[in-house]
């Protein structure tokens, strides 16, 4: 029963990093501070056209982070509080924005010298990851 609900506040945890960067990206300025200060360094200059594309990017990231989390939090309440393990498969979800979302931030970081989210995206993911072994054992 522990695990279970360790693994549900993991998860829940999970959600609110996941609101987080649909607030950062939905709500915050366009582009991103990492990314301006990153496309500047090229010499790009943030053309409106080139701010409604980011804009629609980020909307759509924003969405995406959302929804994810929206179902995190169901399936942590429902199935997986009642004991239906498959459900935490979710967490397989979560890698699957996490880990190319690190990556490429991380990339970014490095090559631009510029603060990006990458750590919270790593963060989130080993989180989902023991979330997931917590409720599949429990």
């Amino acid at each position: 029963m522990r695990m279970l609900v360790t693994a549900i506040v993991l998860y829940c945890v999970v959600a609110l990093g996941l609101l987080a960067m649909a607030a950062k990206f939905g709500l915050g300025p366009v582009p991103a501070s990492h990314h301006a200060e990153a496309m500047s360094q090229d010499g790009v200059d943030v053309t409106p056209k080139l701010e409604m594309v980011l804009r629609g990017v980020y909307q759509a990231m924003a969405g995406a982070y959302l929804g994810l989390a929206l179902l995190v939090v169901y399936l942590a309440l429902v199935p997986i509080r009642a004991g239906q393990s498959e459900a935490a498969l979710i967490g397989l979800a979560s890698l699957a924005v996490g880990v190319p979302g690190a990556y490429r931030a991380r990339q970014l970081a490095i090559a631009a010298r510029v603060s990006t989210p990458w750590q919270m995206a790593a963060i989130l993911s080993l989180v989902a990851v023991a979330a997931t072994i917590l409720a599949i054992l429990a």
